[in-house]
């Protein structure tokens, strides 16, 4: 009975979720961010 409550909680909101927009980007912000958190470790 939950997995039928939260399976229909889920389809419910997913019509309210949104696109995030320049999706195709996010794995050159992920290598972006990873690079400048190896600049600030090695300062440190």
């Amino acid at each position: 009975m939950a997995r039928r409550w939260a399976a229909g909680v889920l389809l419910e909101a997913q019509s309210r979720f949104r696109r995030i927009q320049a999706y195709s980007q996010l794995p050159q912000l992920i290598n972006a961010m990873a690079t400048l958190l190896d600049k600030k470790e090695a300062a440190a």
